[in-house]
């Protein structure tokens, strides 16, 4: 959730809370982190032009200078061995719907 717009995250909150006050909520957005997020929280969710996401990607925060990967929780920026930016990179990926 650190890699996505603070309005990113009002539109989730929004659609949570009108699903919560019992009404039924389409989040319409193409931007495949938010999709991530919607479904995780099991949201309704649909593409505008792309068809959505079909996998649901677990991202590897690391650094590419030592190699040291990092907790998901932990968020920091900088490598405190090697001083170097800390990336992140896909890794497992599950199937929508089969978790």
């Amino acid at each position: 959730i650190k890699n996505i717009s603070t309005t990113d995250i009002s539109i989730i909150a929004l659609t949570q809370q009108l699903k919560q006050d019992g009404l039924t909520t389409v989040l319409l957005s193409d931007d495949y982190s938010v999709q991530n997020i919607a479904d995780h929280m099991g949201l309704t969710y649909r593409g505008m032009i792309t068809h959505g996401i079909i996998q649901r990607i677990h991202w590897i925060n690391y650094c590419p200078g030592c190699r040291k990967q990092f907790n998901k929780n932990q968020y920091i920026k900088i490598c405190p061995i090697c001083g170097t930016e800390i990336k992140r990179k896909p890794g497992q990926k599950t199937k929508i719907g089969e978790e």
